[in-house]
């Protein structure tokens, strides 16, 4: 029997998942395996000191490579349903574990966080770790990024808050 709030740890073939969709408010949904995101624009990421949510130092990320979040929303092409609508689209990020990550589309075109936000496939040159999934996620410029680490990244999704403009 598991604990409460536990999570059940199984990394058979099955488990992982190979793909990760970008749907949502886009006009062009993505499948896409690691090998796509090998063949797109890739960026590497060097000497990352990696914190948990307590602030305890988890290690140094020596090298990974992936690509920007932004560079996969601009392929999939999210919609806009008029002037105001970038102001209420957000992202959300999910793992096959369960864990996930939300953005407002503002954080990721118009700061800094935008060009930290990345979706890795690759450690040190080599695939990422088993317990790691094919493609994962990680937000390097946050003070402590562990949180927002995730593994066997899933699903990326583009949602607009509905009736609130409506509201104001």
């Amino acid at each position: 029997m598991m604990m409460p709030n536990k999570k059940d740890k199984r990394y058979a073939p099955g488990y992982t998942p190979n793909r990760l969709s970008v749907s949502g408010l886009v006009s062009n949904p993505l499948s896409l395996r690691a090998e796509d995101l090998r063949q797109m624009e890739v960026i590497e990421l060097r000497n990352l000191n990696l914190f948990c949510h307590t602030g305890l130092t988890n290690g140094i990320a020596e090298k990974y490579q992936g690509v920007l979040l932004r560079t996969l929303l601009d392929r999939a092409e999210i919609l806009f349903k008029g002037d105001s609508s970038p102001d209420w689209i957000y992202i959300t990020l999910a793992s096959r574990e369960g864990d996930g990550a939300i953005y407002f589309m503002n954080e990721i075109y118009n700061t800094p966080i935008g060009e930290y936000a990345f979706v890795i496939f690759e450690k040190k040159g080599n695939l990422l770790e088993q317990y790691r999934g094919e493609i994962g996620f990680i937000s390097a410029i946050d003070y402590r990024p562990g949180p927002r680490l995730l593994r066997f990244l899933q699903r990326i999704e583009v949602h607009e808050f509905s009736g609130i403009v409506e509201q104001l």
